[in-house]
């Protein structure tokens, strides 16, 4: 039977509420958001699923509860409203995701009021690994969220051989890549990208191809949030004094040259 297990942070008396048939069930979920009815039914949702959910009402909760059940999946509402002040810790969505970027390549899956193109694009140029529309069926919450967790399964399962060049390093088993002797801090899907162009060197693979690699069959958008993926990408790699290893054939896609 399932059950409810609340604990209270003692600061300042806020709540993080842990949800699930076990307490340590093997995928940990945590859910932000400002709606104590979207809240309970999410969690419901989930934990029929069979997910071990944890809830924050706020954005300064929710970094605690990251920082200390380690979720492998983070459902982030992109407006959290409060009344309390500023200095109590970030209430916007967006902020909370470069805190979480900032520490962690958990999978972070955003919830927007929205679907305008320019909120998606900030969304996913800050890191997030998908974006789901408010109201949204919760049959396609759930499938969207076993698609992005189906994603590391499967890298497990993979050979971990090694791939080396002139500047760059990956290493599968790990799903970490060094550039030049450092370690790259890489979302889950510039890594993602970056292995799939890694892996056919010299290749160009189009927009649609990186799309399957890196978001296979869970993508909201456009082709073009592809390019913005591979701009931070290319950021990372120019900072770590590898610039021009990923180029940019026209009409056609991209290609890695090292």
């Amino acid at each position: 039977m399932g059950g409810y297990e609340t604990r209270e942070n003692d600061s300042d008396g806020r709540t993080t509420r842990q949800v699930g048939k076990e307490a340590m069930s093997e995928e940990r979920i945590l859910i932000v958001d400002d709606d104590p009815a979207l809240v309970d039914q999410l969690e419901a949702t989930l934990r029929q699923a069979g997910f071990s959910v944890f809830s924050a009402p706020d954005g300064r909760t929710a970094l605690q509860a990251a920082r200390a059940y380690g979720p492998h999946l983070v459902i982030l509402d992109i407006t959290l409203s409060s009344n309390e002040p500023k200095r109590a810790g970030p209430h916007d969505g967006i902020e909370v995701l470069k805190q979480l970027r900032a520490s962690s390549d958990m999978y972070v899956l955003m919830l927007s009021g929205t679907d305008a193109e320019i909120v998606k694009v900030l969304a996913f140029r800050m890191g997030a690994d998908d974006y789901l529309t408010k109201p949204f069926n919760t049959d396609e919450l759930i499938a969207r969220v076993q698609a992005i967790l189906r994603r590391g399964r499967r890298d497990k399962t993979k050979p971990a051989s090694e791939l080396a060049f002139q500047s760059v390093r990956i290493d599968p088993a790990a799903r970490r890549a060094w550039c030049r002797g450092v370690l790259l801090s890489l979302t889950p899907i510039e890594y993602d990208l970056l292995y799939a162009l890694a892996s056919n060197p010299g290749h160009v693979l189009s927009r649609e191809q990186l799309i399957h690699h890196a978001w296979r069959h869970n993508y909201a958008g456009n082709e073009r949030t592809v390019d913005v993926h591979i701009g931070r990408l290319r950021r990372k790699l120019e900072e770590a004094s590898a610039g021009g290893v990923i180029t940019t054939v026209r009409g056609a896609g991209y290609c890695f040259e090292d």
